[in-house]
């Protein structure tokens, strides 16, 4: 048995999706016990109140990077592309999806399992590695394989609101972020997180926007299992996401 080669049978899924979850819970109580702290000034005496809530700022948004890439791993699996390196779009026909899928509706032994895993390594006709793709791949295969219509109902969040403010806004160059550069700008949040432990100057809705767009991919894909998640931000920000 070549185990090294991810497949989409049930204990994969239950382990991304419940990785998933925990990881949406924890940001939402992060943010909403910082959300209620009073707002006070820089005391030199107490700055490890200023340093906590940085770190508590980094935290959610080193989550969020976290949490994106394994979001469209397993959305990339559950579409039957192969992940590990070795091939930039290798992908397994419908019928041995649509085997994974039977499998998936039962208690899957050892026995199975070891079986699955043999077809899968037979009909992957490249030699493969351990290691998956990286974030980058998978985004540009994930938008490349997603309809045109995907984020139709979906709204953006417009950092400069009022085109008369003398100073314009943006985040990690964005003006504007938009549902099909959504994972882009995750992406680049995440890499500047791992170079460098210093905010980016993240205003509310850009936290708001990043996060609920994970709500949002979540529901689409796996409505039953992530129903019940909320939405962070306030009531009129969040009607971008429940059109």
């Amino acid at each position: 048995m070549n185990s090294e080669l991810l497949t989409y049978h049930q204990t994969i899924i239950d382990t991304y999706l419940y990785f998933i979850k925990e990881n949406l819970s924890l940001v939402r109580s992060i943010y909403s016990e910082e959300s209620k702290k009073p707002l006070e000034g820089y005391n030199p005496r107490q700055k490890w109140k200023l340093y906590t809530s940085r770190a508590k700022h980094l935290q959610i948004m080193t989550i969020i990077g976290l949490t994106a890439e394994h979001l469209v791993k397993i959305i990339l699996l559950k579409r039957g592309f192969v992940l590990n390196t070795g091939e930039f779009e290798a992908k397994f026909q419908d019928d041995f999806m649509l085997e994974l899928e039977k499998v998936n509706r039962n208690e899957i032994t050892q026995s199975e399992l070891d079986t699955l895993y043999s077809k899968a390594t037979e009909k992957v006709n490249f030699s493969f590695k351990k290691n998956l793709k990286s974030f980058e791949e998978c985004i540009s295969i994930f938008e490349a394989s997603n309809p045109s219509n995907y984020y139709d109902a979906l709204g953006e969040v417009n950092l400069n609101p009022n085109p008369n403010a003398r100073i314009k806004q943006e985040y990690l160059g964005y003006p504007t972020i938009k549902p099909q550069e959504t994972l882009r700008v995750i992406q680049k949040m995440r890499n500047s997180y791992l170079h460098k432990a210093e905010a980016q100057g993240e205003y509310n809705a850009v936290v708001w926007y990043l996060f609920d767009f994970l709500v949002w991919l979540c529901k689409k894909e796996y409505l039953d299992f992530f129903k019940d998640e909320e939405y962070i931000g306030s009531d009129e920000f969040q009607k971008l996401f429940k059109r």
